[in-house]
């Protein structure tokens, strides 16, 4: 069994400048946080969890399949926001706008074939800080200013869980096709 999820990258050009961004933060912050790395920044559009290494072929052909429905879309990043955990500590995160939504929608349906439940209440957005202790973080007037990107593909990841943090290996990238 191997631990996957579905996501898209963030650009690198992006990816610089929200570390930027996320350095200033830290510097003005007084709060207790485990920084991201850039590399393992990204848009998870499903967590698949514990994943047999004998379906991940068949995941393929079906993620393959949904990149034929999609075309290329435009996002943005905006506020910060907090995310609670059940253990009272929890992550910080940028928000997302556009419309991933329905791309989300699409991964779940064809997720729900190899026994994955749908997930609801959709947010996309980037993790960039883990909380180090309890309580809820006061981010107002955060954001990075509607930083816009776009976005053309989704990647299936491995994510395995160490001490230091978790490592993304891509096990495979689909290219939206839509319009070709």
């Amino acid at each position: 069994m191997i631990r996957c999820f579905v996501a898209t990258k963030i650009p690198d050009d992006i990816s610089k400048e929200i570390a930027g961004f996320c350095n200033r933060f830290l510097v003005k912050s007084n709060l207790k946080l485990k920084s991201v790395p850039p590399d393992n920044y990204h848009i998870t559009l499903k967590f698949l969890g514990d994943t047999g290494e004998d379906i991940i072929l068949p995941i393929e052909s079906e993620l393959d399949a949904v990149s034929l429905e999609l075309e290329t879309l435009s996002v943005s990043l905006g506020d910060l926001l907090f995310f609670p955990s059940g253990r009272g500590r929890g992550s910080i995160v940028i928000r997302v706008d556009g419309n991933l939504r329905s791309v989300a929608e699409l991964v779940n349906e064809k997720m729900e074939k190899f026994g994955y439940k749908r997930t609801g209440n959709f947010a996309p957005h980037v993790t960039v800080f883990r909380l180090k202790e309890s309580g809820v973080p006061l981010l107002k007037d955060y954001n990075l200013n509607k930083l816009r990107f776009r976005v053309d593909s989704f990647s299936l990841f491995e994510s395995t869980l160490t001490s230091k943090g978790s490592i993304y290996k891509e096990l495979s990238t689909f290219r939206w096709r839509k319009n070709e």
